[in-house]
Formats: structure tokens, sequence, C-alpha cells
């Protein structure tokens, strides 16, 4: 060996040593990048794969998947949408009794009422949306429908063995009387009304009642008002719609007539004998 060999000796084993530390940090670097990998392949969504495929003469031809419903959940959407667009489609009041919600009560409303206003089918569009409505007892949902030519309307929808119906009686709002000629005759026997209610504070003296102004949901000009008697049970059902209506507009289902004694007085407040129901909708019992 010669002197210079021996010099350099050293210096070779330190880049020897340099290149296996290097070699060691691409390998642990490695490591990471495929660990890296693997938790990005296990969190990223899988490719689905294509419809199948069978042979027919020679040529590949996809076959049509079967339509399965993922949840129950798409399978009443679809029971939904069924059944308002045959409600909306409907061209008869036999169609309208056949698809309403307890048709053995309301068929009869229906069919009063159409005697009079002719049945105009919609062209339909779709169920926009629909939402659960909390009621023990009962599955109610609230849907919006869409159509074609015509602005978009919400609906109460009930199910109940199995059967998709419609709350006709909310959609048309139905009441006993013509507004206005209750107003004018003032009958002193209570008539069922679905109106729009907003609470008039009495203020600080208990002698000064807080009243419900009421009117149509169509007339905001024909105002009527009535006394909310403290302690009274119905007048308390009245408040709790009230509540949770926010006070202000909230639609309610009531019984009102007139007083005896002041049924001749113009300014004179109307009686509320009872409340149907939770808003307009009416829950007889099962």
């Amino acid at each position: 060996m010669t002197r210079s060999d021996a010099s350099n000796t050293p210096a070779i084993h330190e880049r020897r040593a340099a290149l296996c530390r290097g070699l060691a940090r691409l390998a642990g670097c490695a490591a990471l990048v495929l660990g890296v990998a693997a938790v990005v392949y296990t969190v990223l969504p899988k490719p689905s794969p294509g419809p199948a495929v069978k042979e027919e003469g020679g040529a590949p031809v996809a076959t049509p998947q079967e339509t399965v419903f993922e949840s129950d959940s798409a399978r009443e959407q679809e029971m939904l949408e069924n059944a308002a667009r045959f409600f909306f489609e409907a061209g008869t009041w036999h169609e309208l009794a056949a698809i309403c919600r307890e048709p053995e009560r309301v068929g009869p409303l229906i069919r009063e009422w159409h005697q009079s206003r002719p049945v105009i089918p919609l062209r339909w569009r779709q169920l926009a949306w629909s939402q659960p409505i909390e009621e023990e007892g009962r599955r109610l949902f609230y849907a919006r429908s869409e159509f074609e030519g015509h602005e978009p309307v919400n609906i109460i929808i009930e199910q109940s063995g199995g059967v998709y119906r419609v709350d006709w009686e909310s959609h048309v709002r139905h009441s006993e009387m013509d507004w206005q000629d209750f107003i004018k005759s003032r009958p002193v026997e209570p008539r069922l009304f679905r109106v729009l209610g907003s609470l008039l504070p009495g203020g600080t003296d208990p002698a000064t009642p807080d009243r419900l102004q009421i009117r149509h949901p169509d007339l905001s000009d024909s105002l009527i008002e009535a006394e909310l008697i403290p302690g009274d049970p119905v007048h308390q059902r009245v408040r709790s719609q009230l509540e949770m209506g926010a006070w202000k507009n909230v639609p309610l289902t009531l019984r009102l007539c007139y007083d005896e004694k002041n049924r001749n007085n113009e300014s004179g407040a109307v009686r509320i004998t009872g409340v149907e129901g939770k808003g307009w909708l009416i829950l007889s019992r099962k």
C-alpha cells in the first residue's frame, strides 16, 4: 500500500458511512410515502364498477341494472310523491275524496265544496321536498309540490295503515261559513273557521285581558277580536299554539260565534268556543 493510499483510507470509510446513512434515510422516506399512500387509499371512495356487460352476437352490451331503493326513506319519498301527484291531477271530487285524509268525514265536505267550485287539475312537475311533522301517534309530513305554469303549493300528507293521504281541509282552508257572511250576520251558534291569529297584549292591568286579533287568510282588512280569558282551558290552548307560532299570524282552527247581548254592537268581539287540532290540521281521535 502506498503512502497516498494509506492517507486516503479514513476518507473512503467516511464516504461509505455517509452513503449508508443516506440510503437509510431514503428507505425511511420510502416507507413513509407508502404508509401515506395506504391511508389515502383507504379514506378515498373507491371507484364504482360500471354496469355489467354480456356478450350478444360477439359485441359487448350493457345490461340495465335493477332499480333498488337504498332505504325505506327513498320508498317513502316515492309514496309521498305519488299521493301528492294523484291529488293535484284529480279531475273530479270523487278522485279528491279517494286520496284525502279521513275520507268518511271529509268526503261529504269535498262534495259540498265543489258543488259551486270546479275541480281544476294541475300539470305536475315534482315533489320538491318533504319533512316529517312531530305529532305523537301519527306519521305526518309537510310537502312542497311544484307544477308547470303554477306556483308551488305546500300540503300536509298523513301515512296511516300503509296508505298516504293528503289533508284537503288545510289545503283549501275549509270553513263552515263564508267569512264576510259571518261578520255580517253575526251568528250566535259556533261555526268552524280556519284563520290567522295574532296576540294583542292587554298590558299590566289585570282587568284588561289579552285579546286575539283574527283575520281570514285571504282578507287582511276584515279583522275581528276575541278576549283571551285567563284560566279558560280553551283559551289556554289558543295561547299554546300562538306561542309555538311566535304570536303573530298563527294558523288556527277555531269555533267562533257572537254573544247574544252584543250581537248588534258594531265593535262587539266574538267568542272562542273551541279549538280543533293544531294549526289548520284537525286531528280526529283514532
